[in-house]
């Protein structure tokens, strides 16, 4: 807070911070914008307009959390088993402990260009197209005949068959050179499909419908994965990095770190049992998940929160003057201490029932307040 009370002010004349409103800032360079005032505009859309009030409150968005904290907790395990060493693993993730496996800016890279890409515009157009894909009937069956009856052998096969397509990823010369052999292995198994479910997949991975493949110059983009994973957007290679960390016995939770199997994978286990589990008895539906992530990039169509969002990620990982990065180090610490199994069950209870009881809004409401009567602090001497 300290330091972007200190930011430029925006208006000339004005007493610091000297905020614009909205319209006027829109066009405002990057490095023009203060931070400060970034946040009251988007704090001022959260609280101020009908759209930011239902975004906070959104159903959608309200099942994903309970269902991931939920599970976490023990409620949706039959055997009420609690599964708090899941933590660690996370913490692992975004801290990147494993230096030799893990970078620490890999995520916050894959943050700043993903929000830089999906543009209100952009993810209605992306996300809209898996949300038709997602309503097909073929795809409900399909999805419904490859998850099988959920149980131990079913779980396993997931996690086995996510394994072994992580090298496509992580081994790729680019995210297009990847998709490329992700479709090669689809397409087989499509291959009796309705032809209205193969164009609404090949909406969704923006692939160039004469070779199958994504589209090389001079050949138009089609949008979709391919653009999205393409050079320009600079999200591929550090979902590489992240993708890599991910093999990290930390994060797989191996029972021998020296050797991991291709049957162990403590993430990716969790996924398939939140996704195996009717949402009704807490699990999720993946159209409820792909709703959410919709909800929460295309809501404010003025693309201030994105571009506030964004400008946090960035200043994560800007460098000081002494080539310290002093808030993603705090932050990567932060979420290794209290990303812990001991620390959890205090927490994910605590933060449930914020959740539940829909008391976010108050929080936003105590930020706003803040940032509306917080100061520069004195020059010291």
């Amino acid at each position: 807070m300290a330091a972007i009370s200190k930011d430029p002010v925006e208006q000339a004349g004005l007493a610091a911070p000297g905020c614009l409103s909205a319209a006027d800032a829109q066009n405002l360079p990057p490095d023009k914008r203060s931070r400060i005032c970034e946040l009251r505009r988007m704090l001022d859309y959260l609280l101020g307009t009908s759209g930011g009030v239902n975004l906070i409150n959104s159903p959608a968005i309200r099942t994903v959390l309970l269902s991931l904290l939920n599970y976490i907790q023990g409620k949706t395990d039959p055997s009420g088993a609690t599964h708090y060493d899941l933590l660690p693993p996370l913490g692992s993730l975004i801290s990147g402990t494993n230096q030799k496996l893990c970078d620490p800016a890999a995520l916050w890279a894959v943050l700043d260009n993903t929000l830089g890409y999906l543009d209100p515009s952009t993810a209605k157009l992306q996300l809209g197209n898996l949300l038709i894909l997602l309503d097909d009937p073929y795809t409900q069956t399909f999805l419904a005949n490859f998850n099988g009856t959920p149980g131990p052998k079913a779980r396993d096969s997931f996690i086995v068959l996510v394994n072994s397509l992580a090298p496509a990823i992580t081994t790729a010369a680019s995210g297009p050179a990847a998709l490329d052999q992700v479709v090669g292995l689809i397409n087989p198994v499509i291959s009796n499909a309705p032809q209205s479910f193969k164009d609404k997949l090949n909406m969704v991975l923006g692939v160039d419908l004469n070779t199958n493949k994504c589209p090389v110059a001079p050949v138009p983009s089609s949008h979709g994965l391919c653009e999205m994973l393409g050079v320009s957007t600079g999200i591929f290679p550090p979902l590489q990095k992240v993708v890599s960390c991910t093999a990290s016995a930390e994060v797989r939770l191996c029972a021998d770190p020296a050797l991991c199997t291709s049957h162990e994978n403590a993430l990716i286990g969790f996924l398939y049992d939140v996704l195996s589990l009717p949402q009704a008895q807490g699990g999720l539906d993946l159209a409820t998940v792909v709703d959410a992530l919709y909800q929460l990039t295309t809501a404010d169509t003025t693309g201030q929160t994105g571009r506030t969002l964004r400008l946090i990620v960035q200043g994560i990982e800007t460098q000081d003057s002494f080539g310290n990065y002093i808030a993603r180090d705090a932050i990567n610490k932060l979420a290794a201490d209290a990303l812990t199994a001991q620390e959890g069950q205090k927490l994910i209870p605590a933060l449930s029932v914020l959740i539940e009881k829909q008391v976010v809004v108050e929080f936003f409401n105590l930020l706003h307040d803040l940032l509306y009567t917080c100061s520069p602090p004195p020059t010291t001497h």
